[in-house]
């Protein structure tokens, strides 16, 4: 995905919900926190989704957006991309404390804001520091591979993000202890992987 992708989904789904805010996480976030990069240097060069929450939630509009929206959805179809609105239950668990105050607005809309670089990266860290954990205590969960980890290296690398503000982040969340032993090990993952040498 790259922005003119983004801001077109953006348009559409605003035309559909226009009184809701709209927060934009994910790898698509970091198109708008980090303006000018390269995909690639975000390492989102094969995202093909923006995932956004609905402030406030409503699981009936967010059906009738994914239907319309969604993976599979004709905008899909025509585009290739799509939208997955999310229960934003999922902030209290993955998003760093005091998220909101940090939010970077897209430019064009009144009520559309991205998550910041740093929450992002925190965010996508603890997605897959939660799967590995499910996945060591045997509950079904998709495997995230090394996807988020090496896109959030990339940003450690090309210096779009400081280790310092991720690390604030990542403290910021309340985690179990298991999930903040499993948290640390994807944190020293990523960031041998930031300090390798492409």
């Amino acid at each position: 995905m790259d922005i003119e992708a983004l801001m077109s989904i953006l348009r559409a789904v605003r035309r559909r919900e226009a009184a809701r805010r709209i927060v934009i996480f994910g790898s698509s976030s970091l198109l708008i926190s980090l303006s000018g990069p390269s995909p690639a240097d975000l390492g989102v060069e094969t995202t093909l989704d923006a995932d956004l929450l609905l402030d406030p939630d409503d699981e009936t509009a967010r059906r009738a957006l994914d239907e319309a929206f969604g993976s599979d959805s004709e905008y899909d179809a025509a585009t290739g991309f799509h939208a997955d609105f999310v229960d934003a239950r999922i902030a209290d668990d993955c998003f760093p404390r005091g998220w909101r105050e940090r939010l970077v607005p897209v430019p064009g809309f009144d009520v559309v804001f991205a998550l910041s670089t740093a929450d992002s990266a925190a965010a996508k860290l603890l997605a897959t520091a939660f799967a590995r954990l499910n996945r060591r205590m045997g509950r079904a969960t998709a495997d995230r591979g090394r996807k988020d980890i090496n896109a959030v290296a990339a940003l450690l690398r090309n210096r779009l993000l400081d280790v310092t503000a991720l690390r604030q982040s990542l403290d910021s969340v309340e985690l179990t202890s298991a999930l903040l032993v499993e948290a640390e090990n994807v944190f020293a993952e990523t960031t041998e992987t930031a300090a390798r040498p492409m």
